[in-house]
């Protein structure tokens, strides 16, 4: 399956930063951001499969 040209995640760790500066948010929502920027990270445990032959 092919992954979207654009995510969630992406967009937040472009612009989140400058967002949270600018905006309130909750403790929740403040997490969930976090959560979502570390989504497919090795913060969260990814990992990649590559083949060396």
């Amino acid at each position: 399956m092919e992954r979207p040209s654009l995510e969630v995640a992406g967009i937040f760790h472009r612009n989140g930063e400058d967002y949270r500066q600018t905006h309130h948010l909750s403790p929740q929502q403040q997490k969930a951001m976090e959560d979502i920027e570390a989504c497919r990270t090795a913060h969260l445990g990814c990992h990649v499969d590559s083949c060396t032959q």
